[in-house]
């Protein structure tokens, strides 16, 4: 590695970054966080396991060199970034992909709330990715380098958040979640927060997203985000009939999805600038002027507007199938059989009856609200029968939901 930085200036030719300039490579590899980083790696033992997973600690964790982070994390396996030959440096950093398995298998296991960093004998036994997960498509390992978290399946076992939460707490019980619900309950989303936010800070993803000059512009981080979406799924609470509790609990449901969505766009922009020196993931995920906020956002006022034009009316409902016109929203869940038989007995009405009773789910307001709530009862819908066992997590902070209890 000693010769692995020399002439990195001479090397500005004609392979630049995707879609960027023909030298942005060429001026990445000249900048000073690709210097500082050729000599923290030539210092390192490169052919050992511990010195490959410090060098990757070294490109990823500290999140200051796009142009490196690029080539580490390319989502092919077969093949490479085509700055991966650039120099030295490049192609030993295109040489630590095939251990991508390992340092993601020990940043999960690491328990950082000591002095130091350990790995705790009973994390041992959680494991994230196999030497082989790279070169499968539908592993978690794959997804995630290709910031594909709108398709990863969250509690997959044993690999994800569902498995590894158990080991984190160590003694919680194994619980039941279906796949319609992993973005209803309060429990489930505190382990996917968790999950992937520690993933998120292995690529240099801050936790705590970057203070913006203006306040208005500030943006929101990973957790963050899940934590301002929880706070509007217990919106819930505050509606006047059952149906409107289970549409508002749909709607938040495809709002998250969205937004995954929206983070998988996010993350490609920033390791794939066509510009890499000018970038580094020391950024925010969720602009506060983007949809997924605005949508969250909009969520209370549709809420207000329900209970102007309903007022107090919910306790002279009949209750639906020995369910009261209001129940604790904790308990409710997206497959439920009164939900899905109410968007069975939806999707049989005439066109226009469906869009109109559609219009009703608590979307965001304005000319938006009838196709999003569209959108929101097609794919609860779809999901309505689908069931996954998985292991379920209790979080420190005892959650309220009764199906919580162990």
């Amino acid at each position: 590695m000693a010769q692995a930085g020399q002439s990195a200036a001479n090397t500005i030719v004609g392979r630049g970054a995707p879609g960027g300039g023909a030298d942005a490579d060429g001026l990445a590899l000249a900048h000073q966080s690709f210097k500082n980083l050729e000599l923290a790696l030539g210092r390192l033992d490169l052919t050992s396991e511990v010195g490959q997973r410090d060098g990757i600690s070294l490109i990823l964790a500290v999140g200051d060199c796009v142009l490196a982070t690029r080539i580490l994390l390319h989502p092919y396996p077969k093949t490479s970034d085509l700055a991966s030959t650039r120099n030295a440096t490049c192609v030993a950093i295109n040489g630590l992909r095939p251990q991508l398995f390992n340092y993601f298998n020990h940043v999960l296991r690491l328990d950082t709330s000591g002095p130091a960093a350990v790995v705790p004998a009973h994390m041992k036994r959680y494991v994230f990715a196999k030497p082989t997960s790279r070169e499968d498509s539908d592993s978690l390992l794959a997804q995630f380098i290709r910031f594909e978290l709108d398709q990863m399946d969250f509690f997959m076992q044993p690999h994800g958040a569902g498995s590894w939460a158990l080991c984190v707490n160590v003694g919680s019980a194994v619980e039941a979640i279906s796949k319609p619900n992993y973005f209803v309950q309060q429990s489930n989303l505190e382990r996917i927060r968790d999950f992937v936010n520690v993933l998120l800070v292995s690529i240099g993803v801050p936790q705590v997203a970057p203070v913006a000059p203006n306040p208005a512009l500030q943006g929101y981080s990973w957790p963050a985000f899940v934590d301002f979406y929880i706070t509007k799924l217990k919106l819930a609470a505050g509606l006047p009939l059952l149906l409107d509790q289970y549409l508002h609990i749909a709607a938040c449901v495809r709002i998250f999805e969205n937004a995954l969505t929206a983070m998988r766009q996010r993350l490609t922009s920033l390791v794939r600038d066509p510009d890499p020196s000018s970038r580094t993931m020391q950024a925010f995920i969720f602009p506060p002027d983007g949809s997924v906020i605005q949508d969250l956002t909009s969520l209370s006022t549709e809420i207000s507007r329900k209970r102007n034009a309903r007022g107090d009316m919910a306790g002279a409902f009949k209750t639906h199938d020995g369910k009261p016109a209001i129940a604790n929203w904790e308990t409710l869940r997206l497959d439920d059989q009164f939900f899905t038989d109410y968007l069975k007995a939806l999707s049989k009405k005439p066109k226009r009856a469906r869009a109109k009773a559609a219009a009703k789910v608590a979307a965001p307001a304005g000319a938006k609200a009838g196709e999003a709530a569209a959108k929101v009862v097609a794919a609860a819908a779809a999901k309505a029968g689908e069931r996954r066992v998985t292991p379920r997590w209790q979080p420190s902070s005892q959650s309220s939901n009764p199906s919580s209890a162990v």
